[in-house]
């Protein structure tokens, strides 16, 4: 993946340094430390794998196109002060095997059983920077789930890298306005 320096502006590849929550990536040509998000390395890694898979792309975002779903979650813990936000992207199907060529091709994700009414429904489902990252990647074959789309990556840059500060209430206010939009659609 390449990166550009944010001290001279240099664009190279990276190469990780540090453990697994401090990475970073070294300029080569004036040593500056430029810190990589998970995002970053995550999108790195899909697109390395999925460049020559252009048909499955096509067909993940038609997948998704017809089963998928964005949506905001909002949990409210009783040890803690203010509610907590994340990001959510799932698939639903009734064969079973869909959803878990999803997990397999993207490496990505949780597949999961449910029972509805008389019959078994299958999903899968990714959260937080990771949902953000698989949004990113198929949103160029989206057509009806644009706008939520939009609306998701706008949530996704509000959030903290931890998501768990403390909310004022102008940020719960707007988390809050996304998440009504989100279930809009």
């Amino acid at each position: 993946m390449q990166v550009e320096c944010g001290l001279c502006g240099y664009k190279f590849l990276y190469r990780i340094q540090g453990r697994k929550g401090n990475l970073s990536a070294i300029c080569p040509k004036c040593k500056h430390r430029n810190t990589i998000g998970k995002t970053q390395i995550l999108l790195g890694n899909l697109k390395r794998k999925l460049v020559k898979k252009k048909s499955q792309l096509i067909y993940l975002g038609t997948l998704f196109e017809k089963y998928g779903m964005i949506r905001i979650t909002k949990r409210n813990k009783k040890d803690r002060r203010c509610p907590s936000y994340q990001l959510e992207i799932l698939i639903r199907h009734e064969d079973k095997d869909i959803p878990r060529k999803i997990k397999k091709v993207l490496e990505i994700g949780k597949v999961y059983r449910r029972w509805d009414i008389q019959r078994p429904t299958y999903y899968w489902i990714a959260y937080g920077y990771k949902a953000g990252a698989v949004l990113q990647f198929l949103y160029p074959y989206l057509r009806a789930k644009r706008k939520p789309a939009k609306i998701a990556f706008e949530f996704q840059n509000r959030v903290t890298k931890r998501g768990r500060a403390n909310l004022n209430k102008n940020e719960i206010e707007y988390r809050e306005s996304l998440r009504g939009q989100l279930n809009s659609f």
